[in-house]
């Protein structure tokens, strides 16, 4: 159904984000409209974007990505008692649903038994989880590298982590306990998570800028020397506030700060782009678009595989967005 004046989603909605792909065009009616167009030849991305009110766009092309089309959310208000269930959570998972919506992802929340259901499929080796809440059921996480989740993540999986110190904590119905040795038992070696209270005034790194990320809180942010890091957002004393590792054949992509605001902006962003290891930026373009249409060429760097173009209206406000490849 069309959306309308009464709807509060675009009552108090002030950005729009496009999506640039070959030679089809996107159209949105509603109080804000768009249009995008963009095709590729060599390494020159056309493309052409038109928006009914002035605001900032940014198209970007990356190497190594892979946006995902559906992703899962653990969630499960049993287990882990309160650190589970901080107040708001519900709502942050709602808001994120409906902005990786936005941004094509489907967000599927997974309690303890569908996310074992999840990790047990061999159809969902490479599949995409999204987990804010700061703790792992026990039943999937035990502290060990044998544990179940940490075996689906080596064999292909993609964790998307923040909310807390990665692998600290595990929990069942009965309560949440303290894993020793976590960092070992995840990344192989000790102190990996920054469990500071420091924040980075450094800049952005050309991934996260291109994605327009903003927090500056190294709290629970992984080390930047982890074997084939990427860190993508700040950086200070060694740890970064977005950092993708790789694990096995998988990976699991940590950004420091918890939800609220603009650092769940910063995660929708991250997963919705699929970034990865391995992700390089290949070209991003900034400007002004307003009533009108805006139209471009940029010229990429030249690289051998498949190239992910993500493009977005509203700058660190972004809600709207698309992504699609190139081969």
């Amino acid at each position: 159904m069309p959306r309308t004046l009464r709807d509060p989603v675009l009552i108090l909605t002030l950005t729009v984000a496009v999506m640039v792909v070959g030679q089809a065009a996107s159209y949105c009616p509603g109080v804000f409209d768009w249009e995008a167009s963009a095709g590729m030849e060599g390494d020159e991305l056309s493309y052409s974007v038109w928006s009914n009110y002035a605001t900032r766009y940014s198209v970007a092309a990356f190497a190594g990505s892979e946006a995902p089309k559906t992703a899962y959310a653990f969630y499960d208000g049993k287990c882990g008692g309160d650190r589970v269930s901080w107040p708001g959570i519900d709502s942050e998972l709602r808001n994120m649903t409906h902005e990786l919506e936005n941004r094509g992802c489907d967000l599927k929340r997974v309690d303890t038994a569908g996310l074992m259901g999840l990790i047990g499929d061999p159809a969902n080796e490479k599949a995409v989880l999204l987990a804010i809440a700061g703790v792992l059921p026990r039943e999937a996480y035990d502290g060990t590298p044998e544990s179940p989740l940490l075996k689906w993540v080596g064999l292909g999986g993609r964790l998307y982590w923040s909310g807390g110190p990665i692998g600290k904590y595990s929990a069942d119905s009965d309560g949440t306990s303290v894993v020793q040795g976590y960092s070992e038992a995840i990344f192989g070696v000790a102190d990996a998570v920054y469990e500071g209270n420091g924040k980075s005034h450094g800049p952005v790194a050309d991934v996260g800028e291109a994605l327009s990320l903003t927090s500056n809180n190294m709290k629970y942010g992984l080390s930047e020397d982890l074997p084939g890091a990427l860190s993508f957002g700040r950086s200070a004393d060694g740890y970064g506030t977005a950092v993708s590792v790789p694990i096995g054949l998988g990976s699991i992509t940590a950004l420091s700060m918890g939800g609220g605001g603009l650092a769940r902006v910063d995660m929708v962003q991250a997963l919705a782009a699929g970034v990865t290891p391995d992700t390089a930026l290949l070209g991003v373009s900034h400007g002004n678009v307003g009533k009108g249409a805006v139209s471009d060429v940029l010229t990429i760097s030249a690289h051998g595989g498949t190239t992910t173009v993500y493009a977005y209206l509203g700058g660190q406000l972004s809600t709207r967005g698309k992504c699609f490849s190139f081969p």
